[in-house]
């Protein structure tokens, strides 16, 4: 089953999922395996409207777009805690506002220490 959620917000340290009902019964995996997310911020900075970051949790790992390239990775829960390791990456051009966004979603990402989700 894929449940899509729609707010996600990143930070070097936290990442909170707000959502409106419970997430996928998955105890390996804190529950995210088979959930959609958008990315609405990132270390309090509102990413693009118009081409907002996204992540896929599966069974088989984590992918996702930038709101420009498309990637994939792995990720990993225990408790709150999570790791998440980005793998291949589609390589188009994105420049001015797109360009900047990926940057931060690259840089942020792997930095995600723990998260919880929010009523």
């Amino acid at each position: 089953m894929r449940v899509s959620r729609s707010l996600l917000a990143l930070s070097a340290l936290v990442v909170t999922l707000a959502v409106a009902c419970g997430p996928a019964d998955d105890n390996a995996n804190g529950g995210l395996v088979g959930t959609s997310w958008s990315i609405v911020s990132i270390d309090g900075r509102a990413t693009l409207a118009d081409s907002p970051p996204t992540l896929t949790f599966a069974p088989d790992g984590l992918s996702g777009t930038t709101g420009c390239n498309h990637f994939g990775g792995t990720f990993r829960t225990d408790g709150d805690r999570i790791t998440i390791t980005l793998g291949m990456m589609t390589e188009m051009a994105c420049d001015g506002p797109r360009g900047e966004q990926e940057a931060r979603v690259v840089a942020v990402l792997p930095t995600v220490a723990t998260w919880r989700l929010q009523p």
